[in-house]
């Protein structure tokens, strides 16, 4: 059986394209240059460290079992930003259970007495929102990367 050299190597570079394209867009809105570098590094390795531990799984589940096509790579790619956010509000919430107050960002309170208000779910959902686009967007990236094929017309 042999291995398709891709497919490690995009899971090693499909984080790239999506961050480097994040920090760039925010660094050029915000006009603030000085730390983008540390910034792009900030989202990347994360971002590896979770393909690697999360996404690598579910590929080889997938590839085992199953054809892994586009959709499988973008529904994969939001399934393993869900699975971390759960994973991270989980140990959060364990981890802290007398959070008590949070100021919000963008407009009121988030946690009140241990918690959230409805301001604060809005807050989260968007956060999760957030992080499962950016997942598919590396997932597509992923397929581009590791499993894209061009049609070629024989003659």
């Amino acid at each position: 059986m042999s291995i398709n050299w891709r497919v490690p190597v995009g899971f090693l570079l499909a984080p790239a394209a999506p961050c480097a394209i994040y920090v760039l867009t925010m660094a050029a809105i915000a006009g603030q240059w000085n730390g983008a570098v540390f910034i792009f590094w900030a989202l990347t390795a994360p971002s590896i460290g979770t393909s690697l531990a999360i996404a690598l799984p579910i590929y080889l589940l997938l590839n085992r079992y199953w054809k892994v096509r586009l959709i499988e790579c973008l529904l994969g790619g939001a399934g393993t930003a869900l699975l971390l956010n759960l994973v991270l509000f989980l140990v959060i919430a364990y981890a802290f259970p007398e959070r008590g107050y949070s100021a919000g960002d963008s407009g009121g309170d988030t946690i009140v007495n241990g918690k959230y208000t409805q301001h604060g779910m809005v807050q989260v959902a968007l956060g999760v929102i957030q992080s499962m686009f950016f997942g598919a967007t590396i997932g597509i990236c992923f397929w581009f990367i590791a499993l894209y094929r061009p049609v070629t017309k024989r003659a």
